[in-house]
């Protein structure tokens, strides 16, 4: 989310929070609970950064991730938005969309509108209403406004 700083310039700031899973697909067998402990040291390492200097960002989560960490998913709500990254990090099914959604919504207790993934956007482009793809390239795909940014992206809205 877009936030104006001290210099009068807007910052966009997304996040990838996921059970850290590198590794695992390179071959080497880490347990899921060490997987969400690094990522959860590196994400509390940036929540103390965005304090330091009041920035808020958007924290694109997996629903696998939130439910083994729930209050600190729910903290960082406080001040963050949360959106959706799937349900999990290394497979995707075309129901997992709705059940990352709802997932997120009952640990959040509110709608979570935004959705942001990989190699998935001919899918999520059926479901939604508004497509912004995270990359470097441009995009524009029928049935979409132009909403991409190069460099960083808010991802998609949920169609409702």
């Amino acid at each position: 989310m877009a936030i104006p700083n001290r210099g009068g310039r807007d910052i966009l700031f997304t996040v990838d929070v996921e059970e850290f899973d590198t590794a695992v697909e390179f071959g080497h067998n880490i347990p899921l609970s060490e997987q969400v402990a690094v990522s959860t040291r590196g994400l509390r390492l940036l929540a103390q950064r965005f304090d330091a200097v009041g920035a808020r960002t958007t924290l694109f989560t997996t629903a696998n991730y939130a439910l083994h960490e729930p209050e600190l998913i729910r903290q960082l709500a406080e001040k963050h938005e949360i959106a959706s990254h799937g349900y999990f990090h290394t497979t995707f099914e075309p129901a997992d969309l709705l059940k990352s959604r709802l997932a997120l919504e009952a640990l959040l207790k509110r709608p979570v509108t935004v959705f942001v993934g990989h190699e998935w956007v001919m899918l999520i482009r059926m479901m939604c209403t508004r497509l912004v793809i995270s990359t470097i390239r441009r995009y524009t795909l029928p049935g979409f406004r132009d909403d991409t940014i190069t460099g960083a992206s808010p991802g998609i809205r949920f169609r409702r």
